[in-house]
């Protein structure tokens, strides 16, 4: 015990001047660490708007692809359609204008472009309801300027829209505009009597990385969960976005291509590898005979001697009979459980005794070699006139 006291002493000494050191010359302190955001979140842009409704009681359904028909027989009385994932009909406008003054809220997201919107009949509704839209084309450095303003709600470019005077059919109603820092209207909201139809671009503020501004999530609520008073929920009509998969990934850093003929020429060369050897090869030399691999009947007697040995024989004909029995199946189209049913099928068919079919098919405990052959010549049989 006393050869170990002075180590002993001498590492606790160390660590009693480590833990001092440490104590008088190192902090702890708090930092914050980033995380990637969950697969869910990177698929759904609109995630935190959704779950931010569903939880205070007006539950979103999305749907990918929508026409009229769908929103007027749903249950819901808010619906945000995004213009390019709708079908638009010459009758589909003035359904869903009737819709929303029985008391619907339609949110229109112009995501197309000016040409689509006149293909579509867009144009002349935004007309007839007194607004037109201005098309703005590719973003500017000033405009991404203003859209970052933390005064204004974050909108996207590439649509502002002008009011025409007088209104067609609503020049009673209040209309609610709102513009960004370059005072281009940017949002329109119309009530048409029990209802309200609004307009904007994509609508960039209810997604996720923006709503952390305070204008944006005023602005996203607004126009959603203050709308849906009962609490009927909302129809989304909008594209869902896909995260590519790991030979995606993998192809966007390079050539695939070299890759999968590698892959094939390591796989060829595997099964190569494995491949057994049966007799003589044919470069084989008369100085090579000693390594040549056995001929197959050899094979096959050693491992029929191996299963003798150990009892083993029937479980060759084990696998006879599961073949037959869906060589069976396939032929005549019967599915026979039985095995006594089975057998008295088999020999009727194959112009044999019963007992030798049962015998050869389920054969059980030692086999003599005069056994075996037997029950092998009566599979033959019935493989022959099956």
């Amino acid at each position: 015990m006393r050869k170990h006291a002075i180590p002993f002493f001498l590492i606790i000494t160390a660590l009693a001047i480590i833990a001092v050191f440490a104590y008088n010359f190192f902090e702890i302190y708090e930092t914050t660490v980033y995380k990637k955001a969950s697969h869910q979140a990177q698929i759904n842009e609109y995630l935190a708007m959704e779950q931010w409704l569903n939880k205070t009681g007006h539950p979103i359904r999305v749907i990918t692809y929508a026409n009229s028909s769908m929103i007027l027989s749903s249950s819901e009385k808010s619906a945000i359609i995004f213009a390019s994932l709708f079908d638009w009909h010459p009758d589909t406008y003035s359904k869903l204008q009737l819709w929303a003054e029985d008391g619907g809220h339609l949110f229109i997201c112009l995501d197309i472009e000016e040409i689509e919107a006149e293909k579509y009949g867009i144009t002349g509704f935004l007309n007839k309801l007194g607004v037109r839209a201005n098309y703005n084309g590719s973003e500017t450095w000033e405009n991404n300027f203003y859209a970052n303003n933390d005064d204004f709600p974050t909108f996207s470019n590439s649509v502002s829209f002008t009011i025409l005077k007088p209104f067609a059919d609503y020049a009673t109603q209040k209309t609610e505009t709102i513009s960004d820092a370059s005072e281009k209207i940017k949002l329109i909201r119309i009530p048409v009597k029990k209802g309200s139809i609004t307009l904007c671009g994509d609508p960039v503020f209810m997604k996720t990385h923006n709503l952390e501004k305070e204008k944006n999530a005023l602005l996203g609520w607004h126009l959603t969960g203050k709308q849906d008073i009962e609490k009927k929920g909302i129809i989304f009509v909008r594209g869902t976005k896909t995260e590519p998969g790991f030979f995606g990934k993998l192809a966007e850093r390079g050539n695939f291509f070299p890759l999968l003929i590698s892959a094939l020429f390591l796989i060829a060369i595997g099964f190569w590898m494995v491949i057994p050897v049966f007799g003589s090869l044919a470069e084989d030399t008369d100085a090579e005979q000693a390594r040549q691999g056995k001929p197959m009947q050899e094979r096959f007697l050693a491992e029929a001697r191996f299963l003798k040995k150990y009892k083993g024989l029937g479980s060759y004909l084990e696998i006879y009979y599961l073949s037959l029995k869906q060589r069976f199946r396939r032929q005549y189209g019967e599915i026979i459980d039985d095995g006594s049913t089975f057998f008295l099928r088999l020999a009727e068919i194959c112009d044999l005794k019963k007992e030798d079919v049962a015998e050869a098919l389920c054969a059980s405990g030692r086999l003599t070699n005069r056994e075996f052959i037997k029950h092998i010549y009566t599979i033959e049989t019935i493989l022959e006139r099956l």
